[in-house]
């Protein structure tokens, strides 16, 4: 099952912000060897909730608009 919502993003995903928007690129086939390895990774995804608990995703698609989908691991 797939969840979603809106993302508060920090500073720090300006330097994903091509690879998100590759993930969620319908037009163009995402060619997993033109980014880092460990953005690939699923143990290295995860949200925290408003009472700052931290749960396991799968690669989201965050959208420029700032909606986020995921699944939980």
């Amino acid at each position: 099952m797939w969840f979603y919502g809106s993302i508060i993003a920090n500073e720090n995903i300006k330097k994903y912000k091509d690879f998100l928007a590759a993930l969620v690129n319908e037009e163009k086939e995402f060619k997993e060897d033109s980014f880092n390895e460990d953005w690939l990774n699923d143990d290295n995804w995860f949200i925290i909730d408003e009472h700052q608990n931290k749960k396991g995703i799968y690669l989201p698609a965050i959208h420029e608009d700032g909606e986020i989908n995921w699944r939980y691991r």
